[in-house]
């Protein structure tokens, strides 16, 4: 049982530093605000339509942090994700993943 917890501390670690590696990608918070705000404006009744290659599973973390990201700002606005590859290396996160991956659209 205390592997168990050791493990699942190291796992939110490392959540913690992929989501902040990624949103130092994306530019700075100021920045990050003022393309949403621009973005936001120009999608009134639009589709955001997510395409390229392999980005879905819980092999890609700092796409999948951008594709939440875009569907947490965007809750009206419908989203299409088009894969190429869908690849989890523990299958305990597929349903994880369908959970935080459905549009309230």
């Amino acid at each position: 049982a205390k592997a168990a917890e050791e493990k699942g501390k190291e796992k939110e670690k490392e959540k913690a530093r992929r989501t902040d590696e990624t949103a130092s990608s994306f530019g700075t918070a100021a920045e990050r605000e003022e393309m949403h705000g621009k973005a936001e404006a120009a999608l009134n009744s639009t589709v955001i339509i997510l395409s390229g290659g392999p980005y879905i599973g819980d092999v890609w973390s700092k796409q999948k942090l951008m594709r939440e990201e875009v569907m947490r700002r965007f809750p009206a606005v419908d989203v299409v994700i088009l894969p190429q590859t869908v690849l989890f290396k523990e299958l305990e996160n597929v349903e994880q993943h369908a959970v935080e991956m459905t549009h309230p659209s």
